[in-house]
């Protein structure tokens, strides 16, 4: 997405606690909460539901749980989150939320500049960073009285809550193949209409070889971009088959092909982007385009625009992805963006949109354009769509479809490419972008902050594609030019990021000293 400030909301209540209510359906839920977290509606059955929670959390009762989390997160070290489980069954159920072990094991990553090696529970794995030559037994919840929490019972939902056919069953892209460059750029490109593409990627040495025997060997235990952390492919594919939660991490590298050549060479850019007009300022110049993206079950990107209006091609070498886009005028139920297009308020996971929104499309006319993209297909998205994207594990795909070799059983990653790209049909929008955009022109290497992006890309441009100066010359005529205010403020998060916000909130810049850098990120 562009230069945009996630700033995320819990919405919407469950309704019972073993259903939830979106629109007119009704999901149920294939397990209970293994902590005897509920609703809190189910707390008007029970007199002293009230009087337990005083019990439990004393003065801290009157805090709501959002705030107690927030502070929680802020203890010291691991012993303390220990302790302070110990103080009540209210303060264990509170002491054990997964954020919280995540944020620990986050925190001991970045002290040793180390991974980690996910094991059992994000609880288990800090123990083990702690304790690595202890025997160690996955971590066995107690269930007390129930824990009345609207607030950490849908984080539980969206973590756990199987993904009803309804979701999965609308596909209405155009799906081509044959398709000649010719027709795609008259029929798609310029038109800057969605389409799939079927017969690309199959062609690509990546298609056949990328598994995860292959990656480990090709990559010979080199670290990729997963959030606030780097990872190994082995490392990763072992937290993602495991792990249940709501905001997965996403393995998500810009620099994949300068780490691993070998990746590099295993796919061609199709001839449809091959006008990639960003390549004038050199290699090193030219601000992040190309990602390698791993990401596990339910993980993927909550809405949002592709960065400095360029278009953009994802191929899925293995598994599948769900898709919605909506064009550039229409914002997605419940996305509110600030008038400038720099903030974003948003639910604050993927599934939590799917959960309280996703119904509300069928209600809009035209519909929003929708598909599930299986290995081998290749979405392209126009420049300015709306757009966000749900990883998918075998179960979900045999919903909807009978071609059950598509992707392989079980809760595999889901691999992809994805390029960002700008051609002669959006050059306009990218060139009105990084100069009436300024503050919001993200990717660039070195620290560069991008605000003379737009004179360094025009002046190259001119000199080696002089058929295309007249685009640039009608931009600089219009002075409608960004304010020295908007220009000069503080980064946005997601010019001073290097990873997502993975940890359901309004995230913090997590950058790396070494190596200052301004990287896209999307929301995982």
């Amino acid at each position: 997405m562009d230069n945009q400030i996630k700033k995320r909301r819990r919405v919407g209540n469950a309704s019972s606690e073993n259903e939830t209510r979106s629109s007119d359906h009704v999901y149920e839920l294939v397990a209970t909460n293994p902590y005897g977290i509920v609703p809190e509606g189910v707390s008007l059955l029970n007199d002293t539901a009230l009087e337990s929670r005083k019990q439990g959390l004393g003065m801290l009762s009157v805090l709501s749980d959002e705030l107690l989390l927030e502070i929680l997160g802020h203890l010291d070290n691991m012993r303390d989150l220990c302790s302070f489980v110990c103080v009540s069954s209210q303060c264990y159920v509170l002491g054990h939320v997964p954020d919280l072990w995540r944020e620990i094991v986050l925190s001991l990553c970045e002290q040793s500049g180390k991974g980690f090696n996910f094991i059992y529970t994000w609880k288990d794995t800090a123990i083990r960073m702690i304790k690595p030559h202890v025997a160690l037994r996955a971590h066995q919840p107690c269930a007390f009285r129930p824990y009345y929490s609207d607030y950490l019972f849908q984080s539980w939902l969206c973590a756990s809550l199987q993904i009803p056919t309804s979701w999965l069953s609308v596909d209405n892209i155009d799906r081509r193949s044959s398709l000649s460059q010719h027709d795609f750029i008259k029929e798609y490109e310029v038109p800057n209409r969605p389409v799939l593409i079927s017969d690309v990627v199959t062609s690509w040495p990546a298609f056949n070889k990328w598994n995860l025997d292959y990656l480990i060997s090709a990559t010979h235990g080199q670290e990729f971009e997963a959030g606030p952390v780097r990872m190994s492919p082995k490392a990763y594919w072992q937290y993602a088959s495991s792990v249940e939660e709501e905001s997965p991490l996403y393995l998500f590298d810009p620099d994949f092909a300068d780490k691993v050549p070998a990746l590099g060479r295993d796919y061609t850019v199709p001839e449809y982007f091959s006008e990639d007009l960003f390549k004038v300022l050199g290699a090193d110049k030219r601000p992040h385009h190309r990602w390698l993206i791993v990401g596990a079950p339910r993980s993927g990107s909550t809405f949002h625009v592709d960065p400095n209006g360029t278009s953009a091609w994802n191929a899925v070498i293995s598994g599948a992805k769900k898709w919605i886009l909506l064009p550039p005028h229409v914002t997605p139920p419940g996305v509110h963006p600030s008038d400038d297009g720099s903030e974003v308020t948003s639910p604050v996971s993927i599934g939590e949109w799917f959960l309280n929104y996703y119904d509300q499309l069928r209600e809009m006319h035209p519909p929003p354009v929708e598909c599930i993209a299986k290995a081998g297909d290749l979405v392209f998205v126009p420049s300015g769509w709306w757009h966000c994207v749900l990883n998918l594990d075998a179960t979900d795909v045999a919903k909807v479809s009978n071609d059950r070799e598509c992707i392989p059983p079980g809760r595999n990653p889901v691999v992809a490419i994805t390029q960002n790209y700008v051609s002669s049909a959006n050059l306009r929008t990218v060139c009105a972008f990084l100069k009436h955009k300024r503050s919001q022109v993200s990717g660039c290497r070195g620290g560069d902050n991008g605000t003379d992006l737009f004179e360094r890309f025009t002046k190259q441009l001119c000199a080696t594609r002089p058929d295309l100066c007249s685009i640039v010359s009608s931009i600089n005529a219009d002075g409608n030019e960004e304010s020295a205010e908007a220009v000069n403020r503080s980064s946005s998060l997601w010019d001073s990021m290097r990873a997502g916000d993975t940890g359901g909130h309004t995230a913090t810049p997590h950058g790396d000293e070494a190596a200052p850098t301004t990287t896209f990120s999307f929301g995982f």
